[in-house]
């Protein structure tokens, strides 16, 4: 869904728009980096401006044991 928003973005945004994509840490590393080269490709300056550590909320805190039962988490 991020692909086709990055390759047309320099066409969607105002010459000064901005652009903010907020990724976790269950978004793939890999596709994050191919959505930096998208958005370069496009013409546009693409970086990653800010990491930060946020804990789990309720949501994902509800389904802490199956993200770890389907290796999509890991403790330690």
């Amino acid at each position: 869904m991020l692909d086709p928003l990055c390759e047309r973005a320099s066409e969607l945004l105002a010459d000064d728009g901005t652009l903010l994509v907020v990724r976790s840490e269950f978004s793939d590393t890999d596709a994050s980096l191919r959505l930096l080269r998208l958005l370069r490709r496009a013409g546009l300056k693409a970086s990653v401006v800010a990491r930060r550590w946020i804990p789990f909320g309720p949501v994902l805190h509800a389904r802490a044991h199956w993200l770890e039962q389907t290796d999509r988490l890991q403790y330690g």
